[in-house]
């Protein structure tokens, strides 16, 4: 079951396409129709899947409160980094506290890397953001190979 999650900022505008932000060549860009089927597939059925506009984490976790977000430690590493907050230690700060605020938490998963597999314990973060994360374990999912690559051998 796919969802399309209606903002405040859309509230009463039409939209002919669903859109998810995808990190590409250092932009954003839209996703269309076909590649956001492709990427809920892989989910199946059993829990509904929801597609959100909310560009930020803190923005989602306003749209979802309570909710564990899936993400990889890249990610999470850029939650505290402070070049997404226009170099605002104080931005950046906020954004952790509304997560935190929320009740959201964060189940993190470690990625290959040039430099080998980084996993959670080898990022350092603030201790409020590393409070509302959980490590999956290594042993339990690691299969090198990217959500890309993977959608394109699936593909054909």
């Amino acid at each position: 079951m796919v969802k399309l999650v209606r903002h405040p900022q859309t509230k009463g505008r039409e939209t002919d396409r669903l859109s998810l932000n995808h990190r590409a060549t250092s932009r954003l860009y839209p996703l269309d129709f076909i590649e956001i089927a492709d990427r809920a597939a892989q989910f199946g059925e059993r829990e509904p899947l929801w597609l959100t506009r909310a560009a930020t984490f803190a923005g989602k976790a306003r749209i979802f409160p309570g909710t564990t977000f899936i993400a990889g430690v890249d990610t999470i590493a850029r939650l505290c980094d402070r070049r997404y907050y226009g170099d605002d230690t104080e931005s950046m700060d906020r954004a952790i506290d509304s997560i935190r605020e929320a009740g959201c938490r964060f189940l993190v998963f470690g990625r290959a890397t040039g430099r080998g597999f980084q996993a959670l314990g080898d990022l350092r973060l603030p201790a409020r953001l590393l409070e509302i994360c959980q490590e999956v374990p290594e042993p339990r999912f690691r299969y090198d190979i990217s959500s890309t690559k993977l959608r394109r051998g699936r593909d054909g």
